[in-house]
Parts: structure tokens; sequence; C-alpha cells
């Protein structure tokens, strides 16, 4: 195994990760390569937050809007970012157990990481 891929899951917040992915691809049904594709797209702010010394339980929208903003500010499409903002929101609402809810602004909550799921 590479050592990047050693370096990935030893992430403080892997556990979190692999638990929504399980999530998506049982109790979601989505296919394996939206999953991986969240994967990709989680796994650079989850280890962006370790960096920053960010406390997954601390999130909120103004730590996002600094992520987007000092990282990939110019450097990525409107259409890439959506994408990414998309895998935020969803993980972020799984993690507040609010999986299916639809609120015009959800704000980031991690209510459920201080808990372990059965999945």
């Amino acid at each position: 195994m590479s050592r990047s891929i050693h370096a990935a899951e030893s992430l403080p917040y892997n556990h979190h990760l692999r638990q929504f992915l399980t999530f998506l691809k049982h109790e979601r049904g989505f296919a394996d390569a939206t999953i991986v594709n969240r994967e990709r797209s989680l796994k650079p702010f989850l280890g962006w937050l370790v960096a920053e010394d960010v406390p997954l339980s601390t999130v909120s929208p103004v730590v996002i809007t600094k992520y987007f903003t000092s990282i990939v500010a110019g450097r990525w499409k409107r259409t890439t970012v959506s994408f990414h903002v998309q895998s935020l929101r969803s993980f972020f609402r799984y993690a507040a157990g609010e999986v299916g809810a639809r609120r015009a602004s959800p704000s980031p909550s991690t209510q459920a990481f201080g808990k372990r799921r059965a999945i």
C-alpha cells in the first residue's frame, strides 16, 4: 500500500467518513462510482480540518467558506465547487441525523459524530 493510502486511513475523521460511505451504499443504494466520488470530495476537506486543527464538532458555515476561499478559490469551476458543497451538505446532514430532511440552508452539525451510529 502506498504511503498516501496509509495516511488517509489514519486520518482522525476516517471512521466517520467510512460510516457515512457505508450508509450511502447500504441504506441509500448509491452506486460505487458515486461513493468513490464522495470520498474523493470529502477527504481533502477532512484533511484540511486536521491541518488547520479544527475539530469536526466545531465546523460551521464560516469554516467551510474559509476552506473554499483559501484552498480552491479560482482553481475549480463552479460545477466542481457545487459538487463538493453537495458532498459536504450530505455528510453533515448524515452527522446530524437529518438524512432526507429538506431544509433551505442547512447549518452543519456534528452531533452524531460524538455517538456511534449503527449501520
